[in-house]
């Protein structure tokens, strides 16, 4: 993949396209939304990607193809943010030696950043804490939750404690049954060790049997746990050479706390004793007793009070008001193949224009949003702003989103002061910003109010824009994220979602007019939708699981 307009497939999509034939020096034809209209030779085919895996695909195309040669090998600022970076170090390498060096290279391609007292870092994080750590912007899908499954580990250690404990204690209250056959075995020569070994072997063989009826009742309810979980586990991940190995521990550890104290004990009875009938439990035995019942009654609290916990947790993070109404919110992707992406040709525009008109004919849309990002889709669309007349001091940083005239009715935001945008405006796409209370506060302003009328710098080479409005503050993400300030611009046409607020009691219409409108203005594209509260609370089914 170093030359350009080449790429590599699946072996899944080698069959799709081209059966049986040999797919190597075939043609594809590549259009995508970056204007890309071309055709790209396969030049290799690579086995299917497993399903766990955060790094999905089954097209790789080469660098050069996807940013052209020039800009691929000498465009640093503009191609490095787009990419994901990973880096293969040498054995034995220490990773805080490369992190230390990062600052140095950054300077060296982006001299400028040091005259405008601005600043980058760059951070290793190990490939393996992605899925389970990470929680960063701009993840190519969604994280699971590392602390929650450290506890489902606990979880099973206490449940597995639970259990060894009722086996210890069956086994010593079965004792005195056994007395008399230790009895016998120590009058015709048995000694304790022998009977301590013979116990502990009995134990294995009972803790073996119960693994291995653990192990064939798990193939059998996989596919129902898959689906409570939300998980794709298959009974060959319960082969793996470390989970066996696991297995093999819990077994031998199993065996020796839950049979060693019964056997201790019952080797223990003196053979005269217990012939004759009068054998009494000592009080350190009932002590233990009932001192592993307690620690199993705490056990079993511990577990019923944290499921309660974490339920009334999600319970209350699910149930609070982020700013915006995401109810009955119809998503759709913009179109991947369209006239011409370029928000500045006509045939785009009027694509566009047409599929908003046509969903405004049905009355059970109220609203249609054009905006480059959604609730519940974190992106890494920053921005350094800071009063037109203030130092680069008192700069703040802002999450920053596009959107048109109607995002706010669709989202049902409340403005604190100025105006929303307006095709009354036309200049408000080109001089227009809004922003949030938070962002408003942190350029020192004690009122939305007094934030109307101003004008405020950014990054974005140097362009200013007037303050025209203040929103309030929401959540762009999970309640679990801090509340971030923000900044909105004004774009009537260039975004990567569509948001409908629709009514829904007659649902199956609306789709379908949906759909129509959008065969009609997008011809080429397959239709998808999503509901955007279902989509955001995806943020919390790590928790819902758990």
């Amino acid at each position: 993949l170093t030359a350009p307009y080449t790429a590599a497939i699946s072996e899944k999509y080698a069959y799709l396209y081209f059966g049986k034939e040999d797919p190597i020096g075939k043609q594809l034809h590549m259009h995508d939304d970056d204007s890309n209209d071309k055709l790209v030779k396969v030049t290799g085919v690579f086995k299917d990607l497993p399903a766990n895996t955060h790094l999905k695909g089954d097209v790789l195309f080469s660098y050069p193809t996807m940013f052209g040669p020039v800009q691929a090998n000498q465009n640093w600022a503009r191609t490095r943010p787009q990419m994901y970076t990973y880096v293969r170090l040498q054995p034995g390498t220490d990773p805080k030696r490369i992190e230390a060096r990062l600052p140095a290279v950054f300077d060296s391609h982006e001299p400028q950043l040091r005259s405008e007292n601005k600043h980058q870092s760059g951070q290793l994080q190990p490939l393996t804490d992605i899925h389970l750590r990470s929680n960063l912007a701009e993840e190519l899908e969604i994280n699971a939750n590392g602390t929650i499954v450290f506890f489902l580990g606990v979880i099973g250690i206490f449940v597995l404690g639970i259990a060894w404990i009722n086996f210890v204690n069956l086994s010593t209250a079965n004792a005195m049954g056994r007395a008399r056959e230790v009895g016998v075995r120590k009058v015709v020569g048995a000694a304790r060790i022998h009977l301590v070994v013979r116990f502990l072997v009995e134990a294995a063989l009972i803790n073996g049997l119960a693994l291995a009826i653990a192990y064939a009742t798990i193939n059998l309810v996989l596919p129902a746990f898959n689906r409570i979980s939300g998980l794709s586990l298959e009974p060959a991940d319960l082969m793996q050479g470390w989970f066996i190995a696991l297995l093999a521990v819990l077994w031998a550890v199993g065996s020796l706390l839950s049979g060693f104290y019964p056997a201790w004990i019952l080797s223990s009875f003196k053979p005269m004793a217990v012939l004759k009938g009068k054998l009494k439990g000592s009080s350190g035995g009932v002590l233990l007793r009932k001192g592993l019942v307690t620690t199993q009654f705490m056990a079993s609290i511990g577990l019923i009070a944290g499921t309660i916990i974490v339920y009334r947790q999600l319970d209350y993070m699910m149930g609070q008001d982020i700013g915006m109404n995401i109810d009955q919110v119809l998503v759709m992707d913009h179109p991947g193949v369209a006239p011409s992406h370029d928000k500045n040709i006509p045939a785009f525009r009027a694509g566009i224009d047409f599929f908003r008109e046509e969903l405004k004919r049905d009355p059970a849309i109220s609203g249609v949003a054009n905006s480059s990002t959604i609730p519940g889709k974190q992106r890494e669309y920053k921005a350094t702003i800071k009063l037109a007349d203030a130092s680069s001091a008192d700069s703040i940083t802002v999450r920053a989103n596009s959107m048109d005239e109607d995002f706010l009715r669709v989202f049902q935001m409340h403005l604190l002061a100025g105006r929303a945008f307006s095709r009354d405006f036309p200049k408000d796409p080109d001089t227009s910003v809004i922003l949030t209370a938070t962002a408003a506060r942190l350029l020192g302003f004690q009122t939305p109010k007094d934030a109307i009328g101003k004008t405020v710098l950014t990054n974005w080479d140097g362009w200013k824009g007037i303050v025209v409005g203040v929103v309030n503050d929401y959540h762009q993400v999970s309640l679990k994220a801090p509340l971030e300030p923000g900044i909105f611009t004004c774009d009537w046409y260039e975004g990567d979602y569509f948001s409908l607020r629709v009514q829904t009691g007659h649902l199956p219409q609306t789709l379908q007019h949906v759909e129509q409108a959008w065969m009609k203005a997008f011809p080429g594209n397959p239709f998808d939708y999503f509901f955007l509260d279902e989509y955001f609370n995806r943020q919390y089914a790590s928790e819902r699981q758990f």
